[in-house]
């Protein structure tokens, strides 16, 4: 006999349908967050077990542009409308300077990320939905 139910990721709040198994023994394991890779639900010698079934909510990480070393040579997912991009963190790309009535202004240096696509440059706080690739 099989349930439903909903449970959530407490790091980057993706919702996730989770399908409940009751089994003829006992059983230990976990499920992790298919976003941000946080153990949602583990169990220890329980005669269930759990599966996620959908995902109801895309999680998002907070990340900060600051964040930009810890993240280095992982795999990440941006999104934001109908826009997708996944790749490699690579480090930061070269800085850009904006000119607006004779002066000069130095910008941050945006996140470099590799594509299968080509190169993008990506400020995580600029209302990105952003989560790891669990490969």
């Amino acid at each position: 006999m099989t349930w439903n139910t909903i449970l959530s990721c407490a790091k980057c709040g993706a919702i996730y349908n989770v399908e409940v198994w009751n089994l003829g023994h006992k059983e230990s394991d976990q499920i992790n967050c298919e976003c941000c890779g946080e153990e949602i639900r583990s169990w220890k010698n329980e005669a269930h077990s759990y599966s996620i079934s959908s995902i109801k909510r895309e999680g998002s990480l907070k990340l900060l542009h600051k964040d930009w070393e810890q993240y280095v040579g992982k795999r990440l997912r941006f999104s934001k409308g109908d826009q997708s991009i996944e790749g490699k963190v690579l480090g930061l790309d070269t800085s850009f300077r904006a000119v607006t009535n004779a002066t000069t202004e130095t910008l941050d240096n945006s996140w470099l990320i590799e594509t299968e696509d080509g190169h993008y440059s990506i400020f995580p706080e600029d209302d990105w939905q952003v989560c790891i690739i669990i490969e």
